[in-house]
């Protein structure tokens, strides 16, 4: 290589360098600070933890005779047998809470369930992953569900939301419910909430009223929003209309896989199927686990 060539070269190195270092220096790197926004986009998102000893607290276990180091618990949901003669009735309330995961680590804010009386007052603590519902083969489940979470902008998810994808994002009406195309930009149609939620048994025998799809989804009562309920979300015909806010459902058993468990939203419940009365098809006898997704739409 000749000596202009390689000057040239060596020019080109510097004047990119030079450029690199101007563009670093005029960019300042956002700061995570503790209670702070994180920087989601730049920085790996295991630097937003501090560091944690693995395996220093036990794992939850079934009633509070079970708790772990940390006061944990999943609670047992107790069937409402007479209200409905034949099906075991349950309560069910959405709502926001913090609980501490790691002996290391403040309270978490969370979003989960937890099953109430009649008045509304919790029949046991919320608690991570609770309640479970013991369900028994062929006795169909009745659940009346009730979204409460906050409303407004307490409402938002504390976690980052994608509203680009469909349904999260401008829905197909404005804020006094006149329609919308929100394919058209700019567009004044009324963005969907980040606090709808619904029900799903993962392999259930479940009427398509009650499977909770993605198009099932009830908002909280109070919420002011021109989209209160997904379009196709039903209640069961034989059990009165709950009102804004609530839903009812009927799930009934089958055993199936987990087939999905988004542990980042976190609004998981359980249910357990006890398969101890002469099932033939499934040779494993005792209790099988089957996941119960509470979810959330948006």
């Amino acid at each position: 290589m000749d000596g202009g060539r390689l000057k040239k070269m060596s020019l080109l190195v510097l004047v990119v360098s030079i450029l690199l270092w101007g563009v670093e220096q005029g960019h300042t790197r956002p700061v995570t600070v503790p209670g702070g926004q994180p920087d989601y986009f730049e920085t790996p998102n295991w630097a937003n933890s501090p560091p944690l000893a693995k395996f220093v607290d036990t794992l939850p276990g079934l009633t509070i005779g079970n708790a772990n180091t940390l006061g944990q618990y999943l609670p047992v949901a107790v069937p409402d047998t007479t209200s409905y003669p034949g099906s075991d009735y349950y309560i069910i309330e959405l709502r926001e809470y913090f609980e501490k995961l790691h002996s290391d680590l403040n309270p978490t804010k969370l979003r989960g369930y937890v099953q109430v009386d009649a008045a509304g007052v919790p029949v046991n603590p919320i608690h991570y992953l609770g309640p479970v519902i013991v369900a028994e083969r062929d006795r169909p489940v009745r659940i009346k569900f009730t979204n409460k979470l906050p409303t407004g902008e307490a409402g938002k998810l504390f976690i980052p939301v994608d509203v680009s994808v469909m349904g999260a994002g401008a829905g197909p009406a404005d804020a006094s419910g006149n329609p919308c195309d929100s394919t058209v930009e700019p567009n004044n149609c009324a963005m969907y909430t980040q606090n709808r939620s619904d029900i799903h048994l993962h392999g259930g025998r479940t009427p398509w009223i009650s499977d909770g799809t993605p198009h099932q989804w009830i908002t909280p009562a109070g919420e002011i929003t021109p989209f209160k309920r997904g379009v196709s979300t039903q209640n069961v015909p034989d059990m009165p209309d709950p009102g804004d806010g609530s839903g009812i459902r009927l799930l009934l058993d089958r055993v199936g896989p987990v087939s999905r468990a988004d542990a980042f939203r976190p609004s998981p419940g359980r249910r357990r199927q006890d398969q101890s009365y002469g099932d033939r098809r499934h040779p494993a006898a005792g209790v099988c686990a089957v996941r119960c997704e509470w979810q959330p739409r948006g």
